[in-house]
């Protein structure tokens, strides 16, 4: 039993780190060019079409 423990926890370990590389742009990408946009207004008001 031990060895096969020792076998399964790299693996359970490398898919966790594909899944939060997989994962981090999708959540990242968005709060960016939200943070980015609000940023341009905020720095840019003279630009805003009225």
């Amino acid at each position: 039993m031990a060895p096969s423990r020792l076998s399964t926890s790299p693996v359970v370990l490398h898919l966790s780190f594909i899944f939060v590389i997989a994962i981090l742009p999708t959540v990242f990408i968005p709060i960016f060019l939200l943070i980015y946009d609000i940023g341009y207004l905020l720095l840019e008001p003279r630009r805003v079409p009225g």
